[in-house]
């Protein structure tokens, strides 16, 4: 090497980012709805992600949780070969460059980059410092492309002074002195400024506490430049280049002084009229802090400036950034590589005169009395859709026909039905048409290895005040007889290769994720897996019909042999309807019952599509004071379906009536985890794990949202069709609970209470859930409930301090191992504190489980429930389906029936006060979720009462443990806890 440290090349690092992550990078560097929509919004025609959020990711890599800054770059800096240890305490930024080389994908999702560091050269500056400059590579690792080049240098303060080379001269890319700026723009900065960008992915302290900025002569916290410098490029692409990705080819910068929260920067603008062989004219621009001290230069770059032809200076002003601009030009085409009519941009800086808003962590502080729990619904990123229009859910875009005609080619069986899944929601056809099929002889063979003798479980209803669990709060009859078994049993049954369906379904399309998943199983062979196709659609290729034979294809993990293909005809209609009420749907069975209201399986009658609505009664919501504890779920529900967790129900509509309000979410005709436990006792092991595994998935999603689940038992666990988990009731849910946030309130379904809960007065993290995952993976593998004792304050010692006794053939290992990790009942010591749901996937329980095919379903469930067809309601309690047949007086639920027959039985209303404490419940407009919210802010918030305990062997509220004293030391939390029988 020439130079100290000069062409060393470090490990290439994964990267990794979602939809979310670029969403929030956007608003952190300023941009707007009113200018810049397409890059806030996912579901906007346009959406792309702002071109420079690469610079982010040798900070944030793999991360979805805030990291330690220091002990990140201690573990990762492995040292500069010929070059004295440097301090990354004392790094701050030099200057940046980044080259466009392809557009960012929305999300890497489903793909794999990295990026590949090597270093330029170290310069020793003196006593001043030590420069390290840099060059980081984005990398799709499937086909080598290059996507973003940034070439940097980090300043060391301090560390000069040990003999390297000083370094080239730098290029002076001076403004012209004799022209006034041809735009000058300024921006505020907020004391919050710096905070808000810092979620990103780089967690610096210095930009958050003072302490490390005065060790470093700084006086204090400063902003991250590269918080300016994207300031300024959204600035420039925004003002001079209709704030379109595809017109930028370089930006660079050098940082000449710290910026500090709230001082105002002014930045002026230069075009040079020079312009490259593409067309692209070159700017120049200097920002400074209001007073004259230059921050942000391009008067000091070493490497090729950013090039653009300008926009016209009329640009865009119809908002979105990608709409043809005023003049008639029309939007340019990033894939026409001939199409350079707009700019790339260089060096400048544009800012609002009115900053962004900074949304807050919302960290709980602990206190007394009646306020405990409560929390502000600030935070865009993890609120619970309370105040804003920062939860957009998607609108209604329309309706999308399928029909799956036939197939051929099959693996022969015997009645092979399809089932089809379509933004979580699922449809079931029936057998195939007996006189359209080809057909042989096979013998029936059934049988059923994944049940294990054990103990039927209880129910563990929620108590009063307690909102609804799906489906119900009794214990169960089981019944499993099945007519077609019957009338199959013992007979030789024809078998199938060429099966005629021509079943017809329609979708609402709400959301994002376009993908219709088809399935084939044979019903009268222990529903054995045929094979399954999954389609990514465009809608706008769909708009008229398109007709197609599709192979089918294999789960890999199963190793099963698939052959066949089907063919489907599948068209996309724009949307009709806009708004949706009780009369758009008919009810069809009653499903669930609780202490606010009901659940029902419905029809909706213009798609005929199955959906299960929630319909809670708002008298006895403002009764027992659980208005905003029902308005919480709601926005849980929201702020999870416009994040599309595949293990979490999916929410389809919200709309409210005087005397109620109406959940419409995905039906999941498997039912009740619990019905099925009940059923059979217990688990083995491997379905166990299955279960848990997609558990684990969803609480990571609640958890990266800042969601506190606080009530995982088998009653809120349902199965879809296809044996997939969704989680589902967030009445006791609680969102804006940060890492480490604690929060007070006393509820939960006692089995699965976490003894923080009982005996820490402090209140309780997140890591609650993983203490009643453990219980569960206990209940599943066992049988029975560890803790379980008929007095409540004996269950609450035992949950406190009673051992808990494994049986000899009920899991390995590591399955023992994992359910102790989370048995810890100390929180700081428990599987999860430190690394959330990813320490959990790391535990070797869990050794052989493909997380990323798991997190898309790719991976075939042990257990697959049988259905007749898409009414199929046998997973759910008869006790409740039959309700609303025979006499309906005397049935469960008569307010069920007079629901079903569209009759109001409440028939004093709320006062209007008490009716407006529900605005922003209901879906108006396009069905979207927030625009109630424009005028509002509705805040989440734990209730004065919280004593909110769910169970079934007492009828009073429950209490805290009486007579016991709070946890001791950490050494004595597990002593002789877990044992063997």
């Amino acid at each position: 090497m020439s130079n100290p440290g000069e062409g060393y090349e470090y490990p290439a690092e994964p990267v990794a980012w979602l939809k979310r992550d670029a969403l929030l990078f956007a608003y952190s560097i300023g941009c707007t709805a009113k200018d810049e929509l397409h890059f806030l919004y996912e579901l906007h025609p346009k959406f792309a992600v702002f071109p420079t959020y690469a610079i982010i990711l040798p900070f944030k890599k793999l991360s979805q949780e805030v990291i330690d800054f220091y002990a990140s770059r201690k573990s990762a800096d492995s040292g500069i070969p010929g070059v004295p240890k440097l301090d990354s305490k004392r790094m701050v930024d030099g200057e940046r460059q980044i080259t466009f080389y392809k557009s960012l994908p929305a999300s890497s999702e489903g793909r794999s980059f990295e990026i590949r560091t090597k270093i330029l050269g170290v310069y020793d500056k003196g006593k001043p410092g030590t420069v390290v400059e840099i060059q980081t590579d984005l990398i799709d690792k499937a086909n080598g492309d290059l996507y973003t080049r940034v070439q940097g240098s980090g300043f060391y303060v301090g560390q000069g002074e040990w003999g390297g080379p000083k370094g080239p001269k730098n290029v002076s890319y001076a403004p012209p002195k004799d022209k006034q700026p041809d735009a000058v723009y300024e921006y505020q900065t907020t004391d919050s400024t710096a905070l808000l960008y810092r979620l990103n992915g780089d967690y610096n302290p210095l930009h958050a506490t003072p302490e490390p900025g005065k060790a470093m002569g700084f006086g204090g916290a400063i902003l991250h430049g590269l918080s300016s410098w994207n300031f300024t490029a959204r600035g420039l692409l925004n003002m001079l280049a209709g704030s379109d990705s595809a017109n930028i080819k370089e930006f660079a910068a050098r940082f000449a002084s710290p910026v500090k929260p709230g001082d105002k920067l002014v930045t002026k603008i230069w075009r040079m009229g020079n312009k490259d062989a593409d067309g692209f004219e070159e700017v120049r621009f200097v920002t400074e802090v209001e007073g004259g001290k230059v921050c942000l230069t391009a008067d000091m770059l070493r490497r090729t400036m950013l090039h653009g032809k300008l926009h016209d200076d009329e640009h865009d002003h119809i908002g979105s950034g990608a709409s043809t601009p005023p003049h008639g030009t029309s939007t340019p085409r990033p894939d026409l590589h001939n199409d350079k009519r707009l700019p790339a941009i260089v060096n400048g800086y544009f800012a609002h005169n009115t900053p962004p808003q900074t949304p807050r962590s919302g960290s709980h502080e602990n206190r007394k009395g009646p306020d405990d729990g409560r929390r502000a619904a600030k935070t865009a990123r993890s609120d619970s859709g309370g105040s804003h229009t920062d939860v957009p859910v998607a609108q209604v875009k329309g309706q999308l026909e399928i029909h799956i005609e036939e197939g051929r080619g099959l693996r022969p069986s015997i009645e092979p039905y399809v089932v089809c899944v379509f933004q979580q929601n699922e449809d079931v056809s029936s057998g195939p048409k007996d006189e359209e099929m080809d057909t042989g002889a096979v013998d029936d063979s059934r049988q059923d290895d994944l049940a294990a003798k054990g103990v039927a479980m209880r129910r563990l209803g929620s108590g009063s005040g307690t909102p609804l669990a799906i489906p119900g709060l009794r214990s169960r009859q089981t019944s499993s007889t099945n007519i077609a078994d019957l009338r199959r049993r013992g007979n030789k049954q024809a078998q199938v290769t060429d099966p005629t369906w021509k079943h017809h379904a329609t979708f609402d399309v709400v959301g994002e994720q376009n993908e219709i998943d088809v399935s084939i199983y044979d019903n009268a062979n222990n529903e054995t897996f045929i094979g399954h196709v999954r389609v990514q659609l465009k809608l706008e290729d769909y708009e008229h019909q398109h007709e197609e034979w599709y192979k089918l294809e294999a789960k890999e993990e199963t190793g099963s042999k698939v052959t066949g293909e089907v063919r489907m005809k599948i068209a996309f209609h724009g949307s009709g309807k806009k708004t949706f009420g009780p009369d758009d749907f008919e009810i069809l069975k009653l499903i669930g019952k609780g202490t606010f209201g009901q659940v029902f399986q419905v029809r909706k009658k213009d798609t005929k599509r199955i959906y299960a609505m929630k319909v809670l009664s708002k008298k006895v919501i403002v009764q027992k004071k659980e208005i905003q504890h029902t308005i919480g779920e709601r926005n849980i529900l929201v702020r999870t379906a416009s994040t599309e967790s595949p293990f979490i129900v999916g929410l389809k509509f919200s709309f409210q009536t005087a005397a109620d309000l109406y959940l419409v979410t995905d039906y999941m005709s498997g039912g009740e985890l619990f019905w099925h436990l009940q059923k059979e006792g217990r688990f083995m092991e491997d379905r166990a794990k299955f279960y848990i595994a997609e558990l684990i998935l969803a609480l990571r999603h609640l958890h990266q949202h800042d969601i506190v689940y606080r009530d995982l038992k088998p009653e809120n666990i349902l199965l879809d069709a296809n044996g997939h988990i969704a989680l589902c009731d967030f009445g006791l849910s609680k969102a804006n609970l940060a890492k480490n946030d604690t929060t007070n309130t006393f509820c939960g379904t006692t089995e699965y209470l976490a003894p923080e809960v009982l005996l820490d007065e402090q209140g309780y993290t997140k890591m609650v859930d993983f203490w009643s995952l453990g219980v569960l993976v206990f209940e599943m593998c066992c049988g029975w409930s560890p803790f379980y004792a008929e007095d409540t304050q004996q269950m609450y010692k035992n949950i406190a301090f009673g051992k808990v006794r494994f049986p000899r053939d009920a899991l390995s290992n590591e399955g023992r191992n994992f359910v102790k990790g989370l048995l810890n009942r100390n929180p700081a010591h428990r599987l999860g504190a430190k690394g959330d749901a990813e320490e959990l996937m790391a535990h070797p329980f869990f050794n052989d489980v493909d997380w990323n095919k798991l997190s898309q379903k790719m991976i075939s469930p042990p257990f697959k429930p049988k259905l007749k067809g898409e009414l199929d309601t046998s997973n759910f309690d008869p006790e409740f389906t039959n309700a609303l047949g025979g006499d309906t007086a005397s049935s469960l639920n008569a307010r069920a029936a007079a629901l079903a027959s569209g009759i109001d039985t409440e028939s004093t209303p709320l006062s209007p006060t008490m009716q407006n404490q529900f605005k922003g419940f209901t879906f108006v407009d396009e069905s979207t979720l927030e625009q109630q919210y424009a005028d509002r802010d509705i805040r989440v918030e734990d209730d004065a009462d919280n004593n909110r305990i769910s169970r079934t062997f007492s009828g009073k509220a429950g209490d805290r443990m009486s007579g016991i004293e709070p946890m001791g030391a950490d050494g004595d939390f597990n002593h002789g806890m877990l044992d063997d029988i």
